[in-house]
């Protein structure tokens, strides 16, 4: 068991090193970062997308009813004159 700890801590230090050579933690960090910021943009995309559908949801049908009132009023109208 503790051959099985030794190469997760070797294999943990190799890593370390390969971070260190590529330009230390803050470059991986960087990355890192820039992936948590892309999904929180993406996020919120979706998340104004969808308030956008449900708004358009709720108005659509009233607007349709309106119409067909206003059509209907306008065929009455040249009906009766």
């Amino acid at each position: 068991m503790t051959s099985s700890l030794g190469g997760v801590r070797k294999t943990a230090l190799m890593e370390v090193k390969d971070v260190i050579k590529l330009g230390g933690w803050s470059r991986k960090m960087e990355s890192n970062d820039l992936d948590i910021e892309k999904i929180r943009a993406e996020i919120t995309h979706l998340n104004a997308q969808s308030a956008k559908l449900m708004a358009e949801t709720r108005w659509y049908p009233a607007l349709v009813v309106g119409g067909i009132f206003a059509a209907a009023l306008a065929l009455l109208k040249l009906v009766l004159t």
